[in-house]
């Protein structure tokens, strides 16, 4: 569960205030430069508000950067371990097993000792995604998942993090520019000059900025 109220940051944005019960998926969208990104960050505690609260069901958050924020000089196991020793103290055969695992999930099983350079776009999002589910959050914040993906490889990612809320019970806030992968979530949020509309995505067409909003985006 994630419950944000009256949260600020200076003049980008004020007063945001919205509830997400566990396990269900909300899709944060919005014109470039409104302030998405931004507040991700700050739920996530990588950014303080300038005023406002949350309140997290758990601690247990995962961060899904736009960049991917892989680490090129480790291996693609080596990034899957990382967070296994610094958050949950798991170390030696323990945690390799679960790194194997995790990269199967993801269909990346063989990869394990290439480098994040060698590997596709699709391939290092999906790393991405092995490496912030290994720790099992209860909250997962995704910006921008599917950014430069061709639609299939769009869908794929798009398939895992359903399948992680359906699965798992992780609560998910995704920032997307596109629209098929934002209406994935039931519920919708639209930033835009410090304006924030919470809808579903049975009402989209009854808010003439989300209207306008949607038919600019890639379809």
């Amino acid at each position: 569960m994630l419950k944000v109220d009256g949260l600020s940051y200076k003049k980008l944005f004020q007063n945001i205030s919205f509830n997400l019960p566990q396990g269900t998926h909300a899709s944060l969208i919005g014109p470039s430069g409104s302030g998405k990104s931004t507040l991700l960050r700050i739920i996530a505690g990588l950014l303080p508000p300038t005023q406002g609260s949350m309140i997290h069901a758990s601690n247990n958050i995962g961060m899904l950067f736009q960049r991917n924020a892989l680490f090129d000089s480790l291996t693609v196991e080596e990034n899957l371990l990382f967070p296994l020793r610094e958050r949950c103290r798991m170390v030696g055969q323990k945690a390799r097993a679960k790194a194997s695992a995790a990269l199967e999930a993801v269909d990346l099983a063989g990869t394990e000792e290439n480098y994040p350079y060698e590997l596709s776009g699709g391939m290092q999002k999906r790393l991405s995604i092995a490496r912030a589910l290994i720790v099992h959050p209860d909250l997962l914040l995704a910006d921008e998942p599917t950014a430069g993906l061709d639609p299939i490889t769009s869908d794929t990612i798009g398939c895992l993090l359903d399948r992680l809320v359906s699965e798992h019970g992780t609560t998910l806030l995704t920032v997307s520019s596109d629209m098929q992968q934002a209406l994935r979530g039931s519920s919708i949020f639209f930033l835009d000059q410090g304006t924030f509309l919470k809808t579903n995505t049975t009402e989209i067409c009854s808010h003439h900025a989300l209207k306008c909003f949607f038919y600019g985006l890639s379809l």
